[in-house]
C-alpha cells in the first residue's frame, strides 16, 4: 500500500496548539525525506510552538548525514553514553567539532555536541 508522507499526516495539527514531535534515528535512517520534512515542519508555521525531539537510537546511526542534520537542528536530542561518544567521534573526524575533544570522555563529548548544535538541548543517560 502507499502510505501518506509525514508532512501530509501532520498538516494542520500545529494550528491546534503547541506540539512536540518525538522521533528516532531509526526512522530517519529508513525515511530521509520524512526526517527532513520534520525539520521543515518545525521551522515553519505561525502561531503555536513546534518542537522536535530526536533520539540517536544506536551508535551505527551517528555517521548518517540525515541523522547528523536532524540532531544539529532538533530542539532536544537524546542519547546514551556510547551514542554521544560515537556522535562526537564522527563529528570530530569530519572536522565539525574540535580535534582536541578527548576520545572516550563523555562529558567532553556532550559539551562538544552541545556547542555544535544550532539550538536546543542535549540529554544523555
Amino acid at each position: 500500500p502507499a502510505w501518506p508522507s509525514w508532512a501530509t499526516r501532520v498538516a494542520g495539527l500545529a494550528a491546534r496548539g503547541p506540539m512536540l514531535v518525538v522521533t528516532t534515528a531509526f526512522y530517519a535512517a529508513g525515511d530521509d525525506e520524512g526526517g527532513l520534512a520534520m525539520l521543515d515542519w518545525r521551522k515553519g508555521g505561525e502561531g503555536a510552538a513546534r518542537l522536535l525531539a530526536f533520539a540517536i537510537s544506536a551508535q551505527w546511526c551517528c555517521g548518517l548525514p540525515v541523522v547528523q542534520t536532524i540532531a544539529r537542528s532538533a530542539d532536544f536530542i537524546f542519547a546514551n553514553e556510547p551514542e554521544i561518544l560515537e556522535l562526537a567521534a564522527k563529528l570530530r573526524s569530519a572536522g565539525s567539532i574540535s580535534e582536541e575533544t578527548p576520545e572516550g570522555d563523555s562529558v567532553a563529548a556532550m559539551a562538544a555536541v552541545a556547542r555544535w548544535k544550532e539550538r536546543g538541548w542535549v540529554v544523555v543517560t
